[in-house]
């Protein structure tokens, strides 16, 4: 999946402020056809900066299994 399908993001958009957390949801569609032949799914995050560009986390990747 990418941007440019389907995706749906809730209460995940904005900014955050320092010691602050945001919990939202992330949602796309699969299609009921293909759906059975899913085995995983990864996720890929970002690096996270701050508001002087320096790096805090690097990007991370996250496989569920099915």
């Amino acid at each position: 999946m990418d941007w440019k399908q389907d995706m749906y993001l809730d209460h995940l958009n904005g900014e955050i402020e320092g010691n602050q957390v945001k919990r939202g949801s992330l949602g796309f569609i699969v299609d009921p056809a293909e759906s059975k032949k899913i085995e995983w799914i990864k996720i890929l995050t970002s690096d996270v900066f701050n508001e002087k560009q320096e790096r805090l986390e690097e990007a991370q990747k996250i496989q569920l299994h099915f």
